[in-house]
C-alpha cells in the first residue's frame, strides 16, 4: 500500500485490547495509527506508552463506553450508577485520554442504545448518547460537554 500510496494515513490493526504480545504489535509499525478498544475507567497510560514504543506510533481507542442498568437493559461492559455518574466517567476518561500524548483520539460506542430485544448476539446495552427514541441522556452530554470545553487546556498542561 506505501508503494501505491506513499501519502496515505493508514488506521490499522485494531484490537480488542492493547495487551497483545510483542510480535503483533511491533507489526503494527506499517501503519500510521494503532487503534484498540478501552473497557476501563480510563485509558492504560502503561499499555498506551508500550504500543508506542514498540512501533513508534501513536494511538487511538476505537470503543469505549459506560453504561446504566435500566428500561429493561443490561449496564454495559462498564457499568455505572445512573446518568449524572456516567457523565462524570466520561468526562474523566476523556480528561486522561487527552492528558496522554500517546493517544490522538477515543470514540464513544455508541450514537444510540441497542435495542431492549438485544442485538444478534444477545447484547442488550443502554450504552448510547441517546435513547431508541432519540431522547438525549442528558447526565452523559453535560459531562461531555463540559470536558470537551476544555480539552485543549487539558492536552497543553493548564
Amino acid at each position: 500500500m506505501r508503494a501505491l500510496d506513499p501519502d496515505r494515513l493508514l488506521l490499522g490493526a485494531r484490537f480488542y485490547s492493547v495487551t497483545m504480545p510483542e510480535p503483533y504489535l511491533r507489526a503494527c509499525s506499517a501503519f500510521g495509527v494503532v487503534s484498540f478498544d478501552c473497557y476501563q475507567r480510563v485509558p492504560p497510560a502503561g499499555a498506551v506508552a508500550r504500543l508506542a514504543a514498540l512501533t513508534g506510533r501513536p494511538a487511538l481507542i476505537g470503543e469505549f463506553h459506560f453504561g446504566v442498568c435500566g428500561r429493561g437493559m443490561s449496564g454495559a461492559l462498564i457499568t455505572v450508577p445512573d446518568d449524572a455518574a456516567r457523565g462524570e466517567a466520561y468526562a474523566a476518561f476523556i480528561r486522561a485520554a487527552v492528558a496522554d500524548p500517546g493517544l490522538v483520539g477515543a470514540h464513544w460506542f455508541q450514537w444510540v442504545d441497542e435495542p431492549v430485544t438485544g442485538r444478534d448476539d444477545g447484547e442488550d446495552y443502554n450504552i448510547g448518547l441517546v435513547d431508541v427514541t432519540d431522547v438525549p441522556y442528558v447526565g452523559l452530554l453535560a459531562g461531555a460537554e463540559r470536558v470537551h470545553r476544555e480539552l485543549y487546556r487539558v492536552r497543553f498542561g493548564a
